[in-house]
């Protein structure tokens, strides 16, 4: 060969990466390599610790009612966030295991302003702790998870960002915009507001993935399925402003259009 070929990116894939730079981007949380030996090492390691050692406890905190955006780091245990309820306080509720030192719930200042940093920390005793986090948090806050072993399940209005290695991610609500990196488990997306995420980017190796997205628009989709089949049933006009590109290595894909109102 006398000559190198460069390959451009299909269309709704650049429009993605545009989407995503014009936004600024949160650092990028997925997780490479080894993935099965991975998996199931770590998951021996958390249950190798007898019964008759482990103890738990229950921490709860209050979070800043200017929360714009929330960050949550939970190496190992579920993640569940949710905006407030009528009369509710925004705060975080962590139940902690743990066998020899115990973890403690810490708020932290985040990256940005008006952002706050979620942890409880297990040091180096990961195999011997766990948190599971649950969280109430302002309307439209941005909501960004870096998941390790435990599901992810968040609903908002704000923006979304979510790796997992171990576990399902499930979004919902009438989130802004979803960035999602899975290693192992099920990716749902479900949007049910008025008006569709401008992006939902999802990437998987092993599991499948779903989407749903609001009726009566048009969305610029790419999939990707290569051990698996790919479904999409919206409608697809290659400019549009709503862009979805998702893809699984070991699964299936399907981006559907929620049912209407009043169907069971």
């Amino acid at each position: 060969m006398t000559g190198t070929t460069t390959r451009s990116l299909p269309p709704v894939r650049e429009q993605a990466r545009a989407v995503r730079r014009r936004h600024g981007g949160y650092a990028g949380l997925r997780v490479a390599g080894g993935v099965v030996t991975a998996v199931l090492v770590a998951g021996a390691a958390v249950g190798s610790v007898p019964g008759m050692l482990r103890q738990s406890a229950t921490q709860l905190l209050d979070l800043p009612d200017d929360l714009d955006r929330v960050v949550v780091q939970a190496p190992i245990g579920d993640v569940e966030v949710r905006e407030l309820r009528a009369g509710e306080r925004a705060q975080v509720e962590a139940q902690v295991s743990w066998a020899l030192d115990q973890p403690e719930l810490e708020l932290l200042d985040g990256p940005d302003d008006g952002s706050v940093l979620v942890q409880a920390p297990c040091g180096d005793n990961l195999g011997q702790c766990s948190a599971d986090f649950s969280l109430a948090v302002p309307p439209g806050t941005d909501v960004e998870v870096a998941g390790g072993f435990g599901d992810v399940d968040v609903s908002t209005t704000g923006a979304v960002e979510a790796s997992a290695t171990g576990g399902d991610l499930t979004i919902g609500g009438s989130p802004e915009r979803v960035e999602l990196d899975s290693t192992m488990g099920d990716v749902t997306v479900e949007s049910r507001g008025e008006t569709p995420p401008e992006l939902v980017r999802v990437d998987s190796t092993m599991g499948d993935v779903r989407v749903v997205l609001p009726r009566g628009f048009s969305y610029a989709v790419t999939t990707d399925a290569d051990l698996g089949d790919a479904e999409v049933t919206v409608d697809r006009v290659a400019d549009s402003p709503y862009v979805v590109d998702v893809g699984t290595t070991m699964g299936d894909v399907a981006v559907t259009s929620a049912a209407p109102s009043g169907d069971g």
